[in-house]
């Protein structure tokens, strides 16, 4: 091979690649003598690209860039050698059994499309990247330009995304509070107007929002306002457990009267069973230990009441209640209530006692009875209110029948009809020492037909004397007959006429004005004429 052929096998590489190499790698070893020209064409090369380097032009890099200073030239031979390498890594297309070094254009072919050392040369510390052609551009390989683009884009669907789910999740969650605060606010509205069939509502609060103590609550209150304590207190057991609000006043208020209740008809239900078996004693403890439990219901004062009354201790009950305040359910109202049945039990009772004195014509003990100011006073009626009795009761009305009827000097037993004197009855009157005894017919509340009249002075029996006949509108009218005492000791009967209570005069004497005569020439008289009217039952 001549000294011409050996020059034709220059291989021409291109300078940035060059300059890469030999920073790359260093060959320590002299430059072959055969080698020697190439090496000064390539000196020569590196020549002129220093004053192509020095020509003003167009460069991306920043000013006063300092260029990095490039190291000894490789060797032809390992030139060769890494072209291979690179022609390798860059998957060049197979040509048959081996591969080829494709030969590198010129230096004249590759300055058209190459761009200036400055914008093409990288920093010494970052891996060769071969710059990007146009070509390359256009078919969509990444740039800075591009990523910028991209993420741009991203972050502007990102930012849009973001505030949409926001809008819907701030409208989602206001819908959802709303239709929880209707629910709660509809089981609150029906408790406190005292509606208690919420029950089912209620569970369904619980089991949308087991969180919320409002729900535990409102069930507590249905069950409650049912008179069920104890599956309240369960309820509130749970709340405690599972809701996170449930330490608020109104819940342990809550709970506290529930157990409170639950005591009061525990207590309440074992003195009912003590009453049902006759043990009357424990019965009126365990009522009594109930109102100390709770005095603001009225349960344990009504059934001690019934037992006081069915013992027939009126006076004690009515004592009792008497000294007892009144608080919440038990009013003052449902305390006259009690007060007046205690007391209609005391009146049965003495109006019983007087109706067996007339039935026995015990007249006497009748005057006794109403000689002491304090039997009547018991009743506690006014002094000129009438008392009704029929059928072993007091009551308001008779509106027929057989009954007895106390006034405030009077007692009458006998037929009665709309609360007046029909038919026939007995009338015992009450005076100081003395009182009367009228057995008649009666109508509209007086004596009318036959009758029999008894006057009796407890201090003189002379004065005492029995009337018969017949009267009209409670006078004497007609032929009377009067049994007398006389002065004598004995007992006469007088024979006698009136007209509307006006006796007749039979004649007039010393004495005064004669109206009654006995079959012994014993007579009666009044001092004046006046004397004569006015006489009847």
């Amino acid at each position: 091979m001549n000294e011409d052929e050996n020059k034709s096998k220059v291989v021409f590489v291109d300078l940035e690649e060059y300059q890469q190499m030999g920073k790359v790698r260093k060959d320590p070893d002299p430059v072959p003598r055969n080698t020697q020209k190439t090496a000064h064409v390539s000196e020569e090369k590196k020549e002129n690209v220093k004053k192509e380097e020095k020509k003003p032009g167009k460069t991306d890099a920043p000013a006063g860039t300092a260029k990095p200073d490039l190291e000894s030239p490789p060797s032809f031979e390992s030139i060769i050698e890494e072209k291979k390498k690179i022609s390798e890594t860059r998957k060049a297309p197979e040509t048959g059994k081996g591969s080829e070094v494709k030969k590198e254009p010129s230096a004249s072919e590759k300055t058209p499309e190459k761009k200036s050392t400055a914008e093409t040369k990288k920093p010494a510390e970052k891996p060769k990247t071969a710059s990007a052609s146009p070509a390359k551009k256009a078919s969509g390989t990444y740039t800075a330009e591009s990523g910028r683009s991209t993420k741009k884009w991203f972050y502007s669907i990102a930012g849009a995304t973001l505030v949409f789910g926001l809008i819907v999740y701030f409208i989602w969650d206001y819908r959802e509070k709303e239709i929880k605060e209707n629910a709660f606010e509809s089981v609150k509205t029906a408790l406190d107007s005292e509606n208690y069939d919420v029950i089912d509502s209620a569970e369904n609060l619980i089991e949308d929002y087991p969180d919320d103590g409002r729900g535990y609550e409102y069930l507590a209150t249905a069950y409650y306002g049912k008179g069920e304590y104890e599956k309240a207190l369960e309820v509130l057991d749970d709340g405690r457990e599972q809701a996170e609000d449930s330490d608020y006043w109104e819940y342990s208020d809550l709970y506290s009267r529930a157990e409170i209740r639950k005591q009061y008809y525990d207590t309440m239900k074992q003195a009912d069973e003590y009453a049902e078996n006759g043990m009357t004693e424990e019965a009126k403890e365990g009522y009594l230990a109930a109102i100390q439990v709770e005095e603001e219901l009225d349960d344990a004062y009504y059934a001690l009441t019934d037992l006081y009354i069915s013992q027939g201790e009126y006076d004690t009950a009515i004592e009792w209640l008497d000294s007892v305040e009144t608080n919440g359910e038990f009013t003052i109202t449902e305390r006259s209530e009690l007060r007046e049945q205690c007391l209609q039990g005391r009146r049965n009772v003495i109006m019983n006692n007087l109706e067996t004195l007339m039935k026995n014509k015990d007249y006497s003990g009748l005057q006794k009875w109403f000689s002491d100011a304090d039997n009547r006073a018991e009743l506690e009626i006014g002094s000129y209110e009438d008392l009704y009795y029929q059928n072993g009761s007091v009551t308001e009305e008779i509106d027929s029948g057989t009954g007895l009827i106390l006034s405030d000097t009077e007692l009458y037993l006998g037929e009665i009809s709309n609360n007046q004197k029909n038919g026939t009855g007995v009338r015992f009157e009450h005076w100081n020492s003395s009182y009367s005894v009228t057995d008649s017919s009666w109508s509209n509340d007086e004596a009318n037909g036959k009758f029999t009249y008894s006057y009796t002075n407890t201090e003189d029996k002379t004065a005492n004397e029995v009337y018969s006949g017949t009267v009209k509108d409670n006078l004497f009218n007609g032929d009377i007959t009067c049994r007398q005492y006389c002065n004598d000791g004995n007992i006469r009967t007088f024979y006698m006429h009136a007209e509307n209570g006006t006796f007749d005069c039979i004649r007039v004497l010393d004495e005064g004005y004669v109206y009654g005569e006995s079959n012994d020439n014993w007579y009666v008289y009044y001092y004046s004429e006046d004397g004569l009217k006015g006489h009847g039952v």
